[in-house]
């Protein structure tokens, strides 16, 4: 600050000096001391925003963001003007961000007008990546201290408005919040009354009363800091009249408590993570390290992650029906090793009775095609992905290793080549509504994945795996959503028609589309003989910049590979990128759509050879569009 003054002074010194009027000068020194005041406030004391923008003026704030279609202009526009805005505000303008780097962007722009600067470390729960997080926390400490406002002191007239809450507890000055992962509070929250109207109350007490120790999820909380004085519910209020609160959780499995410092060893590759939430409006989804989680009526959940040697942080994300998020994670550390199973404890036996050996139960089954999957190291930031299994139908048969082939295609697709996690957007079990989000209407084309990609720069590769099926009156293609009546394609089943014409308007670089279905409706409709129904096939003019390698022709069936629980052709394609060296024919360091092609495709080694000989039909995979297209480079 004291070099401003020097140059204050000297400038003042330059003015009086001038030859000029003497009535001019202190106009002169007026105007110089109040251009300094606008360039350096804080030079001359001037406090930063104390109260955050009204609810309403929020809201017509984030409006017009989100009005616009692209992550640019959405940017343009929360940054042309400074607003005064508290932490969780900023935090809901982040939401808005598909791309780390926009998130990160913002978080930096709003930080001077923020009116509870000292809770900043909060903004660290709404990034992802760590070097996110501690970009941030550098650009903070980089930052001029701030002037801080004097605090409110209530008047001796109003009366004490304490309840018997927990006291709010404010960070110390200039000192960082704990880090630790998987910090608890060290006083059990505080229980909810039998009356209380949520509905999985019950199960989430049951949970917490059987965990030594367990994590707690609130609102505006990220992975390594819980308010301790945050409660979902207090005794005293009465929960109809009251503002809905934010979700809360208790982590089952894995155990973890403060002896493991809340960090989970396995030597297995696959780890189940259940639990049970508890809100007072209702849970609207749960998502397990962006994979969505299964959740039932008791608030319980469950989801699988697979995992790489080493450390792997585990992050749990919930939305209730008001819109409010939460967030957690944890660490698993997978060890090298085989498993050993613990020992029954022996029971009781007379003298001349045999105790047969206890019999060691198989383990989980893992494919060969997911096992050490290549990680070439390779990054392709702007890359976007989407991935969908469809296993589990309601009016339809199961298709029985779906989730696997989109869990083993979302594993390749970051260790090969090179997409970022958060930028696949991942789907098990997809209802019509999530194709439609997803991909868009006929009447609006722009669903998540036209607003998810840059234009012209982005590669898109979408796979499915499930149901396909041909409309009976109209004899169009169509993917199986798993509510649809397959009698009622045209009312229930997603339109490849209507697809093709979304890809078509979507502005990225490149789009390849990998089908394992089959649209003959092949144990998919009932009393009917499908293979009577061809479907037609959908118009592809105008798709100069989209490959589509399908898994059969429209008249066969697409086999699985049930040894391997696989579908045949998400087998032979994750082969080939497996095996890249002998998929590069020419050895030019670089895999191409059409070398992938061929390899899953070939006559005697690949789909066609193995479903003549396992099943005796045909099965002839096809690809249309630019085949030369590289894939990824090694």
């Amino acid at each position: 600050m004291i070099h401003y003054i020097v140059a204050a002074f000297l400038v003042t010194f330059k003015f009086y000096t001038m030859k000029t009027t003497i009535c001019l000068r202190p106009f002169c020194l007026l105007l110089v001391l109040t251009l300094f005041s606008i360039i350096h406030p804080v030079a001359f004391g001037q406090k930063r925003c104390s109260v955050a923008v009204s609810d309403s003026e929020f809201e017509q704030y984030k409006g017009a963001i989100k009005a616009e279609s692209f992550s640019d202009n959405q940017m343009e526009v929360a940054k042309q003007v400074p607003l005064c805005l508290s932490t969780t505000q900023i935090k809901a303008v982040m939401a808005i961000f598909s791309f780390e780097e926009s998130k990160l962007s913002f978080a930096k722009f709003a930080y001077p007008n923020c009116v509870d600067f000292k809770n900043y470390y909060l903004i660290n729960s709404a990034l992802t990546y760590t070097s996110s997080k501690t970009e941030l926390n550098q650009f903070v400490k980089s930052q001029p201290a701030p002037t801080e406002e004097e605090p409110i002191v209530p008047k001796k007239n109003i009366p004490d408005q304490t309840t018997d809450a927990d006291p709010v507890v404010v960070p110390p000055k200039n000192t960082t919040p704990p880090r630790k992962t998987g910090w608890v509070p060290k006083t059990t929250p505080k229980t909810v009354p039998a009356n209380s109207s949520d509905p999985n109350y019950d199960a989430y007490i049951k949970a917490q009363q059987q965990m030594q120790s367990f994590f707690v999820m609130t609102l505006g909380m990220g992975e390594n800091q819980i308010d301790q004085s945050s409660d979902v519910h207090k005794p005293e209020e009465d929960p109809s009249t009251l503002p809905a609160k934010a979700p809360r959780v208790v982590i089952t499995a894995p155990e973890l408590n403060q002896e493991n410092n809340f960090t989970a060893r396995t030597t297995q590759k696959k780890m189940t993570v259940s639990g049970v939430i508890s809100s007072s409006v209702g849970i609207y989804e749960v998502f397990i390290n962006d994979t969505e989680a299964i959740l039932n009526q008791k608030g319980e959940f469950f989801g699988d992650v697979f995992l790489s040697p080493g450390e792997n942080q585990i992050s749990i994300k919930a939305k209730d029906t008001k819109g409010q998020n939460a967030k957690i994670g944890f660490k698993v550390v997978r060890e090298s090793g085989q498993t050993i199973p613990d020992t029954p404890p022996k029971e009781t036996v007379k003298e001349e009775t045999v105790v047969p050996s206890p019999v060691t139960p198989p383990a989980a089954f893992v494919s060969e095609i997911d096992k050490d999957i290549p990680k070439l190291g390779k990054t392709n930031k702007d890359a976007i992905a989407v991935v969908i299994g469809n296993q589990r139908y309601s009016k339809a048969k199961s298709v029985d290793y779906a989730e696997n082939d989109a869990r083993s295609m979302k594993a390749y697709l970051i260790n090969m080549l090179g997409y970022k996690e958060g930028n696949i957007l991942y789907y098990e079990n997809a209802s019509l509504s999530d194709f439609n989000t997803v991909f868009g209407t006929s009447e609006n084309p722009k669903g998540r994945l036209y607003n998810t990609i840059k234009q012209g720069v982005s590669d898109v590769i979408i796979y499915y795996s499930g149901h396909g099926a041909p409309g009976l009156k109209n004899s169009k293609a169509y993917f199986v959503p798993v509510e649809a009546d397959p009698n009622y394609m045209e009312n229930g089943g997603y339109s490849i028609d209507v697809l093709y014409q979304n890809l078509k308007k979507l502005p990225a670089k490149t789009i390849t589309l990998f089908s394992d279905a089959c649209f003959s409706g092949a144990d998919v409709f009932d009393k009917i003989s499908p293979m009577v129904i061809r479907a037609k096939e959908p118009v592809k003019e105008g798709m100069k910049n989209t490959t589509l390698i399908s898994s059969c022709t429209g008249t066969e069936v697409s086999c699985w590979h049930t040894d391997e629980h696989h579908g045949l052709f998400t087998f032979y394609l994750l082969q080939a990128l497996k095996n890249y060296k002998e998929t590069d024919l020419n050895k030019d360091k670089q895999v191409s759509l059409d070398e992938v092609f061929k390899s899953l495709a070939d006559n005697n080694e690949g789909v066609p050879y193995f479903a003549r000989r396992k099943f005796g039909l045909n099965q002839t995979p096809v690809i249309q569009g630019p085949k030369t297209r590289i894939l990824f480079k090694y």
